[in-house]
């Protein structure tokens, strides 16, 4: 059964607060991209990085 675009946006919240970088990054491909208010991410290496930073640095363990 698919997911809906809610459940999908739901799980990877939670997984970004966990810091489950590899959750995260389960949906993605290589063509795949996200519009961030700095520029369009496209592919694997690149939303890697991204969410990796933003696991470090942005959901820092405090954030609820």
């Amino acid at each position: 059964m698919a997911r809906t675009v809610a459940q999908i946006v739901e799980e990877h919240s939670a997984n970004l607060v966990k810091g489950d970088l590899e959750a995260v990054m389960a949906d993605f491909c290589e063509e795949s991209f996200m519009i961030a208010p700095d520029g369009i991410i496209k592919g694997l290496d690149a939303l890697r990085a991204h969410f990796d930073k933003t696991i470090k640095y942005v959901l820092t363990p405090d954030v609820k």
